[in-house]
């Protein structure tokens, strides 16, 4: 009869004791951002390979170069499920706005892509455009002239929203960053050649231990002014990362292809043309002088030397019968070749964390 007691308390102690263990308190701002930014889908070679050799949905010639896009930001606030008191930790204070508005700048700049692009504060709507090409508009280095050539403006709503769950003195905070994106005309507000209004949406968690008062005994201080300011950093570049990476699977870059040799294709696109290391790319064939004609894709190829120019290596080919009549023409005879079709690459979003954006401690990094 012992035994039989005794099982049924082991039994109870046991799943008390699991239930216990595994609540792990964050106990550093890398661990409470290393799922997001290892979720964030590269489209690395691992990642084409299980595609099929074809050009990226929506591509445009006259989009894979540089692009003249501005960006507009206004900072926006969402609702919470704690108490009204708790509205104000999802506005930014100025420092934090500050922060994220660098972060952005220095991006952009990093991408080398947008040569004209001016960062305006508040929503650029018709009015502030209009004012802006007179030379009067309240924007920061706003340059007017350069405006008129933009042919886009994305308009970005960061929003942020926190909140909290308390259970048997282990607390759950929960930290996420919304980026409502609008892309207009510059000229008419109409809709950018056929690109849609996206958001992305980032977030963290931080587990804490506290005790009866609610003070934190064990896990990551959000008190730590040094400690928030890193994590809202970090979190700032795995949305603008997002952001990103979300614009070049609509903006593939790219260009012309000059030349060929052994498994190797030269690009006219390099840095100023946001061309990144490592980016993977379709190489494709288009027949000369006729601007409706198929665009065949020939090679999947990987970005290498990234300078004033690529070099592409060539890991995949077309089995398709119209493809392959095209290899062969190139690999007999490029010069031949290039008589009588143009050939061009574009990438496929981004195939690992950009280098223009500043690498975070991820896991498994040093």
């Amino acid at each position: 009869m012992k035994k039989l007691f005794y099982i049924p308390f082991l039994t109870s102690l046991m799943l008390i004791l699991c239930s216990c263990s595994s609540f792990q308190p964050t106990m550093r701002v890398d661990e409470a951002l290393a799922h997001v930014e290892n979720n964030i889908v590269y489209h690395n070679r691992e990642f084409m390979e299980e595609k099929d050799l074809r050009l990226p949905h929506g591509f445009n010639e006259e989009n894979l170069g540089a692009l003249k896009f501005n960006f507009a930001f206004k900072q926006g606030t969402t609702g919470t499920d704690q108490a009204s008191a708790d509205l104000d930790l999802n506005r930014f204070t100025t420092n934090e706005w500050d922060a994220f508005k660098r972060e952005f700048e220095n991006a952009v700049a990093g991408t080398k892509r947008f040569p004209i692009a001016q960062l305006m504060y508040g929503l650029a709507d018709s009015e502030l455009r209009k004012k802006t090409r007179n030379g009067v508009a309240n924007t920061k280095e706003l340059d007017p002239s350069a405006l008129k050539e933009a042919t886009g403006i994305f308009h970005l709503t960061p929003m942020r929203t926190y909140s909290w769950s308390l259970e048997s003195k282990e607390k759950t905070n929960n930290y996420t960053l919304k980026l409502v994106v609008n892309p207009l005309a510059a000229d008419n507000n109409s809709t950018l050649d056929g690109v849609q209004p996206f958001s992305i949406q980032v977030g963290c968690v931080i587990y804490q231990k506290t005790d009866r008062a609610g003070r934190v005994i064990k896990g990551l201080s959000l008190s730590d002014s040094k400690k928030q300011e890193e994590l809202n950093v970090k979190l700032f570049r795995a949305a603008i990362v997002q952001f990103f990476n979300k614009m070049y699977n609509i903006f593939p870059a790219g260009g012309k292809i000059v030349n060929y040799e052994e498994g190797q294709f030269n690009l006219k696109a390099g840095r100023d043309c946001g061309v990144q290391p490592n980016m993977e790319f379709v190489v494709y064939a288009k027949k000369k002088g006729d601007e409706d004609a198929m665009r065949i894709p020939l090679y999947n190829a990987t970005a290498e030397s990234v300078g004033r120019t690529t070099t592409l290596t060539v890991w995949r080919k077309s089995d398709k019968k119209n493809a392959k009549k095209i290899i062969k023409m190139i690999e007999d005879d490029f010069a031949e070749a290039k008589e009588e079709y143009d050939f061009y690459a574009c990438s496929d979003g981004f195939a690992e964390w950009p280098d223009f954006i500043e690498r975070s401690t991820r896991k498994g990094d040093e």
